[in-house]
C-alpha cells in the first residue's frame, strides 16, 4: 500500500486500475465487471469511476474504442507498408518484365508526321 493513502482510497484506486485494464482487453458488460470487483451495481461503480478517473465511465469506454480503431488502422497501414517493401525487395531480386515506355508525344504529332511522310513518298 502506498504511504499516506487511506485503505479504502487505495482499494478504490486499485479497482479502477483493474477496470481500465479490463475495458481495454475485454468485452465484458460493465455491470458484470462491476460486481466482479466488488460493486453492488453498475451505478455505484460508474459513480466511483467518475470520481477517481475524472471522466464518465461510458465516455472512457467509448474513447477506448476510438483509440482501438485508430490503432487498428495504424496496424493496417504498417502492414501495407511492410507488404509494399517486401514486394519492392522481391521485384528487385526477380524483376517482372517492364512494358515498353510510351513516348510523350501528342496524337497531333503522329498525324503531322504521317502527313509529312505521305507527301515525301508521293514526291519521290
Amino acid at each position: 500500500m502506498a504511504a499516506g493513502v487511506e485503505p479504502m482510497n487505495y482499494l478504490t484506486r486499485w479497482r479502477m486500475s483493474l477496470a481500465k485494464d479490463r475495458f481495454l482487453h475485454s468485452n465484458d458488460a460493465i455491470g458484470v465487471f462491476a460486481q466482479q470487483i466488488g460493486y453492488e451495481s453498475e451505478s455505484a461503480f460508474s459513480t466511483a469511476f467518475k470520481r477517481i478517473v475524472g471522466c464518465a465511465l461510458r465516455r472512457y469506454v467509448a474513447s477506448l474504442k476510438v483509440v482501438a480503431q485508430a490503432d487498428a488502422e495504424d496496424v493496417f497501414h504498417a502492414m501495407h507498408e511492410r507488404w509494399e517493401a517486401d514486394l519492392s525487395r522481391l521485384t528487385k531480386v526477380n524483376p517482372a518484365p517492364q512494358p515498353m515506355p510510351v513516348p510523350a508525344v501528342s496524337c497531333d504529332a503522329y498525324v503531322d508526321e504521317a502527313a509529312h511522310r505521305t507527301s515525301v513518298d508521293t514526291r519521290g
